[in-house]
């Protein structure tokens, strides 16, 4: 009954999608910001927004009415090949009207609009058309055309003769990314997608756009594609920070740790005070098993940041994971005293406090974790092995059943209730609930492992063996099960059998005592008797009471 600590692994980003604001120069930061989180084993993603930069939310109607314009502008694009000079159909100059109507009803003269590159594409959609193809009072009234032409109607005559030229290409590029952006904290992640892709067709060089379809790709756990943008964007622009910081996150996300902690590396390079990047780096580090390097790591973050609660919470975990318990405590004390509602801290800090044999304590941590969390399984479960160290096997069983309530397909918790019947002598109890664990998970090592004890005591030694052979076959590599294998192969007279086990129970295990003895109990059987007198020998040495 393995107690294990739980880990954080909620990879942090400073970034969220970027906006556009005045100017294509002005890109900058929204106020976003991606935050990676999980639980024990799977990486979940929340989103947490800064109070005071939180992108404005508007009606469902709303982002509907901007994703039938996408669509529009979309095809319209199509159809004629370019966003330049066109000749309008009616229906495509109503359709144009009518978007740039509830543009300026919305937008006005707001610069800083999210909406406002939009407003000017369109305008200059049907200004180019106007200028091109509706006729002029100077076409219809000849003699008011005396004056020099200006230079605006010089560019016209220009822009009529070549119908696409860069400036509307950037113009519409721009007015595609305001849309993704407006549509980031949406649902319509796949029209938020195809907006990015447009501005990035129209303007190739477009890092901005690159890093915010990755971030949209990202969010939809397209990591492979979401690496492929991130890495142009870097490309376009070497020192586009959140770019690597993005690209080490997707790496994280597909176990391609080295990579990870190159980009989380070069983050710090370009920015030394970041301090997610340490944590970042820490938490691929702490997820790699480099566990002194992680807590280095974590070091630095908190020296730049003192009051971080993901950084103490790692380097908790990392500590406990090195066995440092006392310390990793301190550091969960730390969690605990800037968030008193942190139930993993409780949870984390309880197991460390079992691992010291300090049960009471641990208890009314498991306690305050399920006071936070009431369904937490993890903390009911391990909660009910520490009352088993303590012998309350009864409450132990109440709360591996109220796991079972909770999840009836978790095979931990039927695992551990056998194991507690066992010490009631309920053993056919047990033996029901160790079935009911294989059958949910036929792939679970330690459960083959602990029927098999069971039955190998309860003299059922064939069906032993099978299980202790079921345990190895899915990686068990434990001294135990080839000792209690060559146990009943022994008391089956299979000593043949038996002696390759010990031989394995005592390479994993030197001083193995018992296994020493079963192996000149077999070897005797089969005459190998000074075989067996070496062992019997060594088994006294290693304890010298055992004779």
């Amino acid at each position: 009954m393995a107690m294990e600590i739980q880990h954080a692994f909620d990879v942090s980003s400073i970034p969220g999608p970027l906006k556009l604001d005045t100017a294509l120069s002005d890109v900058t930061l929204s106020g976003s910001q991606l935050i990676q989180r999980s639980e024990p084993i799977q990486i979940q993603v929340q989103i947490r927004l800064s109070a005071s930069t939180v992108l404005t939310t508007y009606s469902e109607s709303a982002y509907q009415w901007l994703v039938g314009v996408l669509d529009g502008l979309i095809d319209f694009g199509q159809r004629h090949g370019h966003y330049g000079v066109i000749e309008l159909t009616e229906d495509e100059y109503q359709w144009l009207d009518d978007v740039l109507e509830e543009l300026i009803y919305s937008v006005g003269e707001n610069q800083s609009h999210p909406l406002s590159p939009l407003m000017k594409f369109i305008i200059r959609i049907i200004a180019n058309y106007e200028d091109a193809y509706v006729p002029k009072l100077t076409e219809r009234f000849p003699e008011l055309a005396e004056e020099t032409p200006t230079e605006a109607e010089n560019e016209n005559r220009q822009r009529a003769a070549n119908p696409s030229k860069p400036i509307d290409n950037e113009l519409a590029a721009r007015a595609f990314f305001c849309i993704g952006h407006l549509l980031d904290h949406t649902n319509w992640s796949e029209k938020k997608i195809s907006a990015y892709e447009k501005a990035i067709m129209l303007k190739p060089d477009f890092s901005e756009a690159f890093y915010n379809l990755g971030i949209a790709r990202n969010s939809l756990s397209q990591y492979k594609e979401a690496i492929a943008d991130f890495s142009k964007a870097v490309v376009l622009n070497p020192n586009f920070t959140d770019a690597y910081c993005n690209r080490g996150i997707a790496y994280f996300n597909l176990k391609e740790y080295k990579k990870a902690i190159t980009d989380f590396n070069k983050v710090i390079e370009l920015n030394p005070d970041f301090i997610d990047a340490y944590y970042n780096l820490g938490t691929t580090k702490l997820e790699s098993k480099d566990l002194k390097e992680a807590i280095a790591d974590f070091d630095k973050g908190i020296k730049l940041n003192p009051a971080s609660v993901k950084l103490h919470f790692n380097r908790g975990t990392a500590k406990a994971n090195l066995g440092q318990y006392e310390s990793a405590i301190a550091d969960f004390d730390k969690v605990i005293n800037l968030d008193p509602n942190n139930a993993d801290a409780y949870y984390n800090r309880a197991c460390a406090k079992d691992f010291l044999h300090q049960y009471e304590f641990a208890i009314a941590d498991f306690d305050k974790t399920l006071e936070l969390k009431p369904n937490n399984i993890a903390a009911l479960n391990n909660r009910g092995c520490v009352k088993d160290q303590l012998g309350n096997h009864n409450s132990a069983i109440a709360d591996f059943d109220k796991a079972i309530e909770i999840a009836p397909d978790h095979p931990t918790a039927y695992n551990h209730k056998a194991c507690t019947k066992i010490f009631l002598g309920d053993h056919q109890s047990a033996i029901i609930n160790f079935d009911k664990a294989i059958k949910i998970d036929p792939y679970d090592a330690e459960i083959y492992y602990n029927r098999g004890y069971l039955k190998h005591h309860l003299g059922d030694h064939q069906s032993a063996i099978a299980d202790f052979n079921k345990a190895i076959e899915l990686g068990l590599n434990s001294a135990n099960a080839y000792y209690y294998r060559a146990l009943g192969k022994n008391l089956l007279s299979q000593d043949e059998l038996a002696i390759p086990d010990c031989d394995k129970a005592i390479e994993l295990e030197t001083n193995f005592v018992e296994a020493y003895n079963i192996r000149g109990l077999s070897r005797d059987k089969l005459g190998q008797h000074d075989e067996a007198l070496a062992d019997y020998t060594e088994a006294i040495r290693i304890k010298p009471d055992y004779a």
